[in-house]
């Protein structure tokens, strides 16, 4: 593998992880460098930080506090 990626999988500990977990890209990486960019893509994907993913995380998590509230209130009422 050239040194310039191995450069960056050390100074990005996430890459590097999603790498070991997906030794396709080995190959890949010691082949075509560009392939970088596809493999961030991919990890994005994979470790749920795309933005799609993000605001459904968010979505749900705030579903789950006004359903917390809603069930206190009935609390209260009661």
């Amino acid at each position: 593998m050239r040194l310039e990626v191995q450069e960056i999988l050390n100074n990005r500990p996430d890459l590097k992880a999603f790498v070991r977990e997906n030794p396709k890209w080995y190959r890949s990486l010691s082949r075509d460098f560009q392939s970088i960019m596809e493999i961030e893509d991919e990890s994005k994907y994979y470790y749920g930080r795309t933005l799609p993913q993000q605001m459904n995380r968010m979505r749900q998590q705030l579903q789950m506090v006004s359903m917390m509230v809603a069930m206190m209130q009935a609390m209260k009422d009661s």
